[in-house]
C-alpha cells in the first residue's frame, strides 16, 4: 500500500513538472525557424504514396469487416504496419520535422499535433502487434488507419495551399488559425498528460494500457486534419466558383490589393470615367456608350468579386468556429469524463472514426460555395 501511494505521489509530481515546462516553454518568446524544403513533385510524389498505401490499408480493414474470404495474413496487423509505416517515416518525414521544429523553437502549429499524434497513436499500435493476445479484448485495435489518413489530409492540405498561398501570404484569417494552434497544441498536451495519470492511478488493470489508450485518444480526437483545411478548402471551392462565374480568380486570391481597389481606387477610377464620358459625349454618341457598358461590366465584375469574398470569409469563420467547438466538446470525452457517468469510453476505433467528423463537417460548409451568387 505504502508503495502504491509513493508511485501514485511521484507520477503526479512529475504531472505537476511537465505541465509548468509545457506551460512555460509555451508562454516565452518563440524562435524563427525554417520549415523542411520540399519541392511541389516531391510533396506530390509523397502524397501520392501515402493516399495510395493508406486507401489498400482502409480497403483491407473494411473488406474484414464484410468476409473472411481474404487470407487472415493479408489483414493481420502486422500487414497493415507493413503499409504504414512507409506512410508514417517517407511521407510524413517533413511532418514531423518541421512539427518538432516548431516544438523546439517554441511556436507549436498544426504539424506539430500532427506528429504528436501520429507518433504516439503509431508507437501504440506496434505495442498492440508485439503484446496484442496480453491485452483485453477492447484493448487490441490499432491506429494505423488513424496514422495513414492523417498524414495523408496533411499532406494534401498542403499542395492545396501552396496553389495559393505564395499570392496571398498574409490572409487575414491565417493568422486566427496559427494562433489557435499555438494554444491548442499545450492545451491538448497538459490534457492528455494529466488524463494518463488519472487513469493509471483510478482505472482498472491494466491500468497503464487503459491510461496509454485514453491518452492517446486525445490527441486522436485534437487531430488537426480540419484545421488544415479550414482555410484552403475554402479557397479552393471559392476559386472554382469565380473562374464558373467568368470572374478574376486572382483578384480573389490577392486579398489585400483586392481590397484596397475595390475600397479606394474604384471611386476615383469611376469619377474619371464619368469624366471622359462628359467630355466625349461631345464628340461622338458611340463612345459614350461604349464606355458606360464597360464601367457596367466592371462594377458588375467587382460586386460580384465582393459578393464571394464575403461568403469567403464567412465560410471560413464557420469552418474554424465548428473545428474548434468539436475540439471542445469531445477532448473531454475522449479523456473519459463520461466514464463514471455511464461507464464508457473512447477506443481506438471510435478515436479515428471521430477524427474525420470534423473534416466532413469543414467540407459540407465549405461546399456553400459552389452555391450561386445572388443577384443584385
Amino acid at each position: 500500500m505504502t508503495l502504491n501511494l509513493f508511485a501514485a505521489a511521484l507520477v503526479v509530481l512529475l504531472a505537476v513538472a511537465a505541465t509548468i515546462g509545457i506551460v512555460r516553454a509555451m508562454t516565452t518568446t518563440g524562435t524563427k525557424f525554417e520549415h523542411e524544403q520540399v519541392s511541389n513533385t516531391t510533396l506530390i510524389r509523397r502524397t501520392s504514396i501515402a493516399a495510395i498505401l493508406t486507401a489498400i490499408t482502409l480497403i483491407l480493414s473494411a473488406a474484414h469487416l464484410f468476409t473472411h474470404a481474404i487470407p487472415q495474413w493479408l489483414t493481420s496487423e502486422w500487414t497493415k504496419a507493413l503499409l504504414i509505416t512507409p506512410v508514417m517515416f517517407l511521407s510524413g518525414y517533413s511532418i514531423h520535422i518541421d512539427g518538432w521544429k516548431a516544438w523546439h523553437a517554441r511556436r507549436p502549429d498544426l504539424q506539430t499535433l500532427a506528429s504528436l499524434g501520429t507518433s504516439a497513436a503509431y508507437a501504440y499500435s506496434l505495442i498492440v502487434c508485439f503484446t496484442g493476445d496480453q491485452l483485453p479484448e477492447q484493448l487490441r485495435s490499432t491506429y494505423f488507419e488513424f496514422v495513414g489518413v492523417t498524414i495523408t489530409l496533411v499532406l494534401a492540405a498542403q499542395i492545396t495551399e501552396r496553389l495559393w498561398l505564395p499570392a496571398n501570404p498574409k490572409f487575414p484569417l491565417q493568422q486566427v488559425v496559427n494562433r489557435i494552434a499555438q494554444l491548442l497544441v499545450p492545451i491538448v498536451l497538459i490534457i492528455a498528460t494529466w488524463t494518463f495519470v488519472i487513469w493509471l492511478m483510478l482505472s482498472p488493470q491494466p491500468a497503464f494500457v487503459r491510461a496509454l489508450v485514453t491518452a492517446i485518444s486525445v490527441l486522436t480526437i485534437a487531430c488537426p486534419c480540419a484545421f488544415a483545411w479550414v482555410i484552403t478548402l475554402p479557397m479552393t471551392f471559392a476559386v472554382h466558383r469565380a473562374t464558373q462565374a467568368g470572374l478574376d480568380a486572382q483578384n480573389l486570391l490577392s486579398w489585400h490589393n483586392c481590397e484596397a481597389h475595390c475600397a479606394h481606387n474604384d471611386v476615383p477610377q469611376r469619377g474619371e470615367e464619368a469624366e471622359h464620358v462628359i467630355e466625349d459625349s461631345q464628340k461622338s454618341s458611340a463612345v459614350p456608350s461604349e464606355v458606360l457598358q464597360h464601367s457596367k461590366v466592371n462594377d458588375e465584375h467587382n460586386s460580384a468579386i465582393e459578393q464571394l469574398k464575403k461568403r469567403l470569409l464567412h465560410v471560413i469563420t464557420a469552418n474554424i468556429a465548428f473545428a474548434v467547438l468539436f475540439a471542445i466538446v469531445t477532448i473531454p470525452i475522449a479523456a473519459g469524463v463520461l466514464y463514471p457517468l455511464i461507464g464508457w469510453s473512447f477506443n481506438p476505433v471510435l478515436a479515428s472514426m471521430a477524427m474525420i467528423v470534423p473534416c466532413i463537417g469543414v467540407a459540407l460548409i465549405s461546399l456553400t460555395l459552389k452555391l450561386p451568387l445572388p443577384r443584385r
